[in-house]
């Protein structure tokens, strides 16, 4: 009997261990705000993408010396040099083994060993080699403790089958073994107007990209989205990938750059504010409010869009939105925890990646537009 005892309460203990939060409050730790703008302004030269046929919704991405165009709506995949010249245009739509059976993609990500992963709408993900033959197909298993019913009713933060993934805020990272999708909540009794949200809410799911298995949802807010009600409407964040163990985190409201482990625990942060952004913000009090309300400030207000990491230059670059009226937006550049440059760059344009000696920036395919522009600059450090 005594030796059981012993055995329950260590069972409790391990237990407790493995539900611990590892999240370190992110309220601790010294805030670091060196300043030495070394550069006063970037000279950028401008480029197109060749014509090609295209939906002109999707995304941007660098890979070695590759410029990649990944087109949602119709599933190619475009791959142009660096210059812009069009290479080959490979995917699309289909059941063969180098086609997408999905009706759009959702996101994109590229994968460290140069293999490409597609997100459908409906929780499915593609892995296709780099040669754009598919290797795997799978749905996302989110391995939710609760059922619809019951968490409708009995909403638990820590619960997976709480949360979406935010596609098309962010850009999506991957490491080595997993993919870390930013994640939202939409349920009517916890969502950014719910005052609890602001604490318990999870930001980062942890997928294994072999498996599809989520194996934990982590992360919280900063500590802003608890002192203040109007800047909840932009309840997520932005992040990338540093090394094999810390994460580089921006929140939209939240002039403090964090960098934290990979289970969230706080390391350092440091950090200065954009110049002229406009956040006055409007608070959110209805939940049905919540998507018009985001689209609405969103387009008129400043907030921070994006937050790069530049491996062969270790560099930090930070891009925002001044206003809506703004002509221009701002991109911080950061080397360590010191901010060398805070320059204007054209509207909506985030860093997209980095082809030696260049830094290459763009705001995407413009669909009113028809083509797709790029800029690129070059920094004497």
């Amino acid at each position: 009997m005594k030796y059981l005892i012993v055995i329950i309460i260590l069972l409790i203990q391990l237990s407790s261990c493995f539900n611990k939060t590892h999240d370190r409050n992110l309220i601790e730790g010294e805030l670091i705000s060196k300043v030495n703008l070394k550069i006063g302004k970037i000279s950028l030269d401008s480029f197109y993408l060749d014509s090609t046929s295209t939906s002109f919704i999707g995304t941007l991405h660098v890979y070695h010396d590759n410029i990649i165009m990944v087109d949602n709506q119709f599933c190619w995949v475009f791959r142009f040099d660096r210059n812009g010249k069009l290479i080959s245009r490979n995917i699309g739509q289909g059941d063969g083994e180098s086609e997408l059976p999905c009706r759009k993609i959702d996101a994109y990500v590229l994968l460290p060993n140069g293999e490409h992963m597609f997100f459908g709408p409906s929780w499915d993900v593609y892995i296709f080699d780099s040669n754009f033959i598919k290797i795997a197909d799978y749905r996302i298993d989110w391995h939710p403790r609760g059922n619809k019913e019951y968490v409708g009713l009995h909403p638990d933060p820590s619960d997976p089958i709480m949360y979406s993934a935010t596609f098309g805020l962010q850009q999506i990272r991957a490491d080595k073994k997993n993919v870390y999708l930013p994640l939202y909540s939409q349920h009517n009794l916890f969502n950014p107007i719910v005052e609890t949200y602001s604490k318990q809410a999870r930001v980062i799911g942890e997928m294994d990209f072999k498996t599809g298995d989520v194996t934990k949802i982590f992360g919280r807010l900063s500590p802003i989205y608890q002192q203040n009600k109007s800047v909840r409407i932009f309840s997520y964040l932005h992040y990338d990938l540093i090394d094999d163990d810390e994460m580089a985190i921006t929140y939209p409201v939240d002039s403090v750059i964090y960098i934290v482990s990979r289970n969230f625990s706080l390391k350092r942060k440091f950090g200065s504010a954009g110049k002229s952004m406009s956040m006055n913000y409007q608070v959110i009090k209805e939940y049905n409010k919540i998507s018009s309300t985001w689209s609405k400030e969103s387009k008129s207000k400043g907030y921070y869009t994006s937050i790069d990491f530049v491996k062969q230059r270790n560099l930090l670059f930070r891009s925002y939105q001044k206003s809506g009226i703004s002509l221009v937006d701002g991109l911080q550049i950061y080397k360590f925890d010191e901010l060398i440059a805070d320059v204007d760059i054209p509207k909506k344009c985030k860093i997209i990646g980095y082809i030696k000696p260049y830094f290459y920036i763009s705001k995407g395919p413009d669909e009113i537009s028809g083509n797709t522009k790029l800029f690129r600059f070059q920094l004497p450090l």
